[in-house]
């Protein structure tokens, strides 16, 4: 009984539908792609689907979610059947009605979870049409893990109509699909540590401010505001350093914010040489700061560039 709804997989040789489209659509930056489908017909929806995804390597394809199960409803519209994994009881009740992932088992599954492949089956059922699917909806969405990934990868869909009849619409005619989006890969960040990371999180508290890098400012950790050198001697930490400490001093981050000094102009937060706020009112640029530019203040070819050392 396990395969009663393969009948959903079964379609008619018949001109495709044109008007209907499936697609992939990446929910802001995050590694979450969902699986979408709209411009059905109303009159002739949809039966099944069954869907060949791929993306590029690295990448991998986590987790499947964000999927229906059971009867479409008017209450809960959709596509909740799924062939390959429903199980019925001897007294015909549905004990479980499994995930859209392709059966292990069948062929062309695809090669599962933690890859970069998978084969995702949706039927639907429903009695009248007040309980029929919607016209546009999700079918489910990806977990993407991109794995390491440093460029851009593409991940695409087809219709698997080699084992499983691709999109099928309640008449037995053909649907298409072929879609494509592409997993922009944001350039790595400047700062190490990542998210639970105290010094990480103290940088994108503070506006994830460039001069706080070491790769970008290797002496900043060291009261050198402007990542320049000054002077005859090339003093790393002198006057413009001491202008933009002047100007932040004593204030919380809210007060410079986007603010600069000195010549060339600097960042203020740039001065918060220790990367803590002090005191009762949060000062970014305060008295531990003051002891660090004086430590190192006017020192020919000095500080070292060495602010990666700890942690930066």
């Amino acid at each position: 009984m396990k395969k009663l709804i393969l009948v959903l997989a079964i379609a008619l040789i018949a001109s495709p539908a044109l008007a209907l489209n499936v697609y992939l659509n990446r929910v802001g930056d995050s590694n979450i792609v969902d699986v979408n489908y709209s411009d059905a017909n109303s009159a002739n929806l949809p039966r099944g689907f069954a869907l060949d995804i791929t993306i590029d390597s690295p990448g991998l394809i986590k987790d499947v979610l964000n999927y229906k199960t059971g009867e479409s409803t008017s209450g809960s519209p959709g596509y909740g059947i799924y062939p390959a994994a429903i199980d019925i009881n001897s007294s015909g009740v549905v004990t479980s009605y499994g995930s859209p992932l392709a059966d292990s088992c069948d062929p062309g599954p695809g090669d599962g979870l933690n890859s970069n492949h998978v084969v995702l089956e949706f039927g639907s059922l429903y009695y009248g049409a007040p309980n029929a699917p919607a016209a546009s909806g999700r079918l489910c969405s990806l977990e993407i893990d991109p794995n390491g990934a440093t460029v851009n990868m593409n991940i695409a869909m087809v219709d698997e109509d080699t084992y499983r009849g691709g999109l099928v619409l309640e008449d037995g005619s053909l649907g298409d699909v072929d879609a494509n989006t592409v997993f922009v890969m944001a350039p790595p960040e400047c700062f190490p540590g990542g998210p639970g990371n105290p010094l990480y999180d103290e940088w994108v508290a503070v506006g994830k401010p460039d001069c706080w890098c070491a790769s970008v400012n290797p002496r900043q950790c060291h009261g050198d505001a402007d990542g320049l050198a000054e002077g005859k001697g090339s003093n790393w930490t002198s006057l413009n350093d001491l202008a933009v400490l002047k100007a932040a001093w004593g204030l919380s981050y809210a007060a410079i914010a986007g603010q600069t000094a000195g010549s060339p102009a600097t960042p203020l937060i740039c001065a918060d040489s220790d990367h803590t706020a002090e005191g009762k009112g949060l000062s970014r640029v305060s008295l531990l700061d003051l002891a660090i530019l004086k430590a190192n203040w006017n020192l020919p070819n000095l500080p070292d560039p060495n602010c990666a050392l700890l942690g930066y």
